[in-house]
C-alpha cells in the first residue's frame, strides 16, 4: 500500500491554482510584448478549490494586435510552457524544457486537456510543422525571459494572494 502524504488544505490548493494560473498568464504577456502586443491580463477566481478543478482562471487580452499567426501561436504556447515552472526555480527551467515542451505536444496531439480552447486556437491557424516550430520558438523565448515572467508572476500572486488569506482565516 502506497503510504499517503499530508493531504493539502483548500487554502494550499487555491494558493497553488493561483500560482499556476498567474505563471501561464505571465508567459502569455511577457512573449506578447516581446512581439509588440499592448497586453491587458485578468485574473478571476472560477471555483471552489477541488484537486479535480482549477479554482483561477487568466485572460490574456493582446489589445488590437497586428500579429501573424506565427506570432499569436508563439505567445499562444508560451503561457502554457510557463504553467509548467510555476513551482521550479527559475536556475532550473533550462533543464526540464524539452520534456515539458514534449509533453506538452503530446497532449496539444491527442486533444489533452492541458491547452484551454483559447490557447488551442492561437496556435491552430498554423500548419501543424509551424505549430512544432511555434511551440520549440516559444520554449527558447520562455527561457531567455523566465526572469520577467516570474516577476511579472509574482507580482499578479501578491495581488491576488490576500484574497485565499482572508477567505480561510
Amino acid at each position: 500500500m502506497k503510504p499517503k502524504g499530508k493531504r493539502k488544505s483548500l487554502a494550499e490548493i487555491e494558493y497553488r491554482d493561483l500560482r499556476r494560473t498567474c505563471f501561464h498568464e505571465a508567459g502569455h504577456c511577457i512573449i506578447g510584448q516581446h512581439y509588440g502586443a499592448d497586453v491587458r491580463c485578468n485574473i478571476l477566481r472560477a471555483s471552489d478549490p477541488s484537486i479535480q478543478v482549477n479554482s483561477w482562471t487568466g485572460q490574456t487580452d493582446y489589445g488590437l494586435w497586428g500579429c501573424t499567426d506565427y506570432q499569436h501561436a508563439v505567445a499562444s504556447w508560451a503561457g502554457n510552457v510557463s504553467g509548467f515552472f510555476f513551482e521550479m526555480p527559475l536556475d532550473e527551467w533550462q533543464s526540464h524544457i524539452d520534456t515539458f515542451a514534449y509533453d506538452l505536444w503530446m497532449d496539444f496531439e491527442i486533444g489533452g486537456g492541458q491547452i484551454s480552447p483559447s490557447d488551442q486556437e492561437g496556435i491552430l491557424p498554423c500548419s501543424e510543422s509551424q505549430q512544432q516550430k511555434t511551440l520549440e520558438r516559444a520554449c527558447k523565448l520562455v527561457i531567455a525571459k523566465r526572469k520577467a515572467i516570474a516577476q511579472f508572476a509574482e507580482q499578479m500572486i501578491a495581488r491576488y494572494s490576500p484574497e485565499i488569506a482572508r477567505r480561510y482565516t
